[in-house]
């Protein structure tokens, strides 16, 4: 896993279903990891989004 990775399948999931629905949930979902350790890339899901 990595930034590029994480923010890929967040920039996909907000296309289709907009910035109000992103959750860490949702992409770790996209990327078959435990929203868990996405923590180690971003400390929080505002600081997804800004990415």
């Amino acid at each position: 896993m990595s930034i590029s990775k994480i923010t890929t399948a967040a920039k996909q999931l907000v296309n289709e279903d907009g910035a109000e629905q992103l959750s860490f949930s949702r992409v770790a979902d996209v990327l078959g990891v435990r929203p868990q350790a996405m923590y180690a890339y971003f400390p929080g899901k505002e600081q997804l989004k800004v990415a």
